[in-house]
């Protein structure tokens, strides 16, 4: 199979890169989970805060299956809709 439709087909579902912005105000250097922050995605409008690594890696995922959401809608997986 060319490697081209291979990544076509099989890995383009899952090449995308966002970019944030994430500013830490304070870490606990007995317990390395526990930072409190602040993370915006470039681009967009929004912050929100953190109080854990946990928290962060939520609000990740949710921005991602939030655009995610919004792709499939539109029917086309153009990015440029998002």
């Amino acid at each position: 199979m060319n490697y081209a439709i291979y990544v076509e087909i099989f890995l383009k579902p899952y090449l995308h890169m966002d970019s944030y912005l994430i500013r830490i105000y304070r870490r606990n250097k007995e317990n390395p989970k526990a930072i409190v922050g602040i993370i915006e995605e470039i681009g967009a409008d929004r912050k929100e805060p953190f109080k854990n690594i946990s928290e962060l890696c939520d609000i990740i995922v949710q921005q991602r299956s939030d655009k995610d959401r919004i792709k499939k809608r539109s029917g086309n997986g153009d990015k440029s809709n998002i």
